[in-house]
């Protein structure tokens, strides 16, 4: 039985193989590759933990923020204020 020599195991290299591009089903598609273009810049939310010492008035607020930072990026930048 003759492998496919576009397909190899997680063992082998394409090197190895002797190819000498990617094969085709391991290029993405350049709509879906990533695109560091300023404009896709990530908007990253400022999250100001002063507001959560307890009592605080906000912090139920900054509580949603966390939450909201999390769901649309995954991440966020702390800020903490002396006021």
């Amino acid at each position: 039985m003759e492998r496919d020599s576009s397909s190899f195991s997680t063992l082998d290299s394409a090197q190895e193989k002797g190819l000498s591009c990617v094969p085709h089903q391991y290029v993405i598609p350049s709509l879906h590759r990533p695109n560091l273009a300023p404009k896709d810049y990530a908007n990253v939310a400022v999250i100001d933990m002063a507001a959560l010492k307890n009592g605080s008035p906000t912090r139920s607020c900054v509580i949603q923020q966390i939450r909201d930072a999390c769901h649309r990026l995954g991440f966020f930048q702390v800020s903490f204020s002396s006021s």
